[in-house]
């Protein structure tokens, strides 16, 4: 027990584990060369980065490796959303929902995006002009409020109201993950101050959804051309059945949740390090010039957008918005020569595996080349959506929706620091900066 106090031999590995929860599961995994061990209380947790371990218990062996405790936690919020269910009932709906984010249905994005940014961006002219500087992140925040409840909905969401929205949802999901973290975890019907405080949530975030789906279902067709509206003309593909009311509540809330916190914190780190590397947001501009001009990005415009995709992958490779995945083990299983038994939790490491070797040896350093069209990147070591069958399927709709709000925010302004203090990341909800921040937006034109 050298060098560990008595607290600590009880615990295990927790306060190291709280204390960082993105950095601590890498070095477990690295000094295990690939999969490494820690302890919560009496209970062993195994971690890897390894990437073929990873393909193994995502892909290949999927079956033997199914969504752990936390994101049935997720039901919590979301019922048996997409985010929380799993199996037969997960695949079902997933079939019903997937083809409505599919990149080819997701043309009408782009003047969404369009207009939130441009609301934006008109705000921070005007401020700029005086040389006030613009705190980020609620900037961000208030950006992927807009799109989300434009293309979910077809709202245009009052800004006080979507500010208050969306910070209800984040410490939603913050106080999921402390029940998740908790030593021992009451149940639900327990009335807690934290049970109490999540069932609150679900039930504001079941009134201000259920209203908009009661109101579509008491109008009927048309459904109109937002998502909730393809949902509503969803059918299952053997029976023909719709989705009942509290299933477009519950994937209405799956893709809210989904569909703002990452997106918002990309966008966060993303205009944090265009920031403080002048000669890649430079040639980002060379690029929108030579595609665009001055005006905004159209659909079609996107896959000529080629060094602002490397940005953002390289964006999502050093700040993975979601840090770990965790599986448990549902069937016996052995990984190079190493017996797994049932029961057995395994935490995929995506912020390790986004700093594995295959990287180099400069796997800190913002690079968008790495990520360069004529470059043999490693394909398996990026993973900012998963992978497997719960690949998010909200995937190109992020990448529809960041490099928009990127190219329009870079077309228009040279972004710099307001200081040099250092921002760092924390393992909250996402991988988030660890305090706000503010940068100066100098005009181009």
């Amino acid at each position: 027990m050298t060098g560990r106090s008595a607290l600590d031999w009880l615990l295990g590995d927790v306060r190291a584990f709280a204390a960082a929860a993105h950095r601590f599961p890498w070095r477990v995994a690295e000094e295990g060369g690939g999969i490494g061990v820690f302890r919560v209380l009496h209970r062993r947790i195994l971690a890897t980065c390894d990437a073929n371990v990873i393909h193994h218990i995502l892909v290949t062996q999927r079956e033997r490796w199914r969504r752990g405790v936390q994101h049935r936690n997720l039901g919590i919020l979301v019922g048996d959303g997409l985010l929380a269910s799993e199996g037969a009932p997960w695949k079902a709906r997933h079939d019903m929902i997937q083809p409505l984010l599919r990149r080819n249905s997701l043309a009408p994005i782009a003047p969404i995006v369009q207009r939130a940014t441009e609301r934006r961006l008109i705000d921070w002219e005007a401020r700029s002009r005086t040389g006030e500087p613009i705190a980020i992140i609620g900037e961000t925040r208030r950006l992927a409020m807009e799109v989300i409840a434009e293309h979910l909905l077809s709202l245009d969401i009052d800004p006080e109201f979507g500010a208050r929205f969306g910070s209800q949802m984040s410490d939603a999901l913050l106080s999921l993950r402390r029940r998740n973290t908790s030593l021992a975890s009451a149940p639900m019907w327990a009335p807690t101050p934290l049970n109490r405080k999540l069932a609150r949530y679900r039930r504001e975030l079941d009134a201000f959804l259920g209203a908009h789906v009661d109101a579509r279902l008491a109008a009927g067709a048309p459904h109109g051309s937002d998502m909730l509206g393809a949902m509503l003309d969803a059918r299952d593909a053997i029976n023909g059945a719709p989705l009942s009311r509290d299933a477009l509540i519950n994937e209405a809330k799956t893709v809210f949740i989904a569909g703002y916190e990452t997106t918002a914190t990309t966008l966060t780190w993303t205009l944090l390090l265009l920031a403080q590397h002048p000669g890649v947001a430079g040639r980002l501009q060379e690029e929108l010039d030579a595609v665009l001009g001055t005006r905004a990005p159209e659909w079609d415009d996107l896959p000529r957008l080629s060094f602002t995709l490397q940005i953002i992958n390289e964006s999502m490779r050093v700040y993975p918005a979601v840090y770990n995945i965790a599986r448990e083990c549902v069937e016996d299983d052995e990984i190079d020569g190493r017996r797994i038994p049932r029961g057995t939790t395994m935490l995929v490491s995506i912020y390790g595996l986004h700093r594995s070797s295959a990287w180099g040896d400069d796997v800190e350093r913002f690079r968008p080349e790495r990520f360069a069209p004529e470059t043999d990147w490693p394909r398996r070591s990026f993973l900012p959506f998963g992978s497997g069958e719960h690949l998010c399927i909200g995937n190109h709709f992020a990448y529809a929706e960041l490099l928009i709000a990127v190219a329009m925010i870079a077309q228009r302004f040279r972004l710099s620091c307001v200081d040099d203090a250092p921002v760092d990341a924390s393992a909250r909800i996402t991988l988030a900066p660890t305090r706000d921040f503010a940068l100066r937006l100098e005009p181009r034109r």
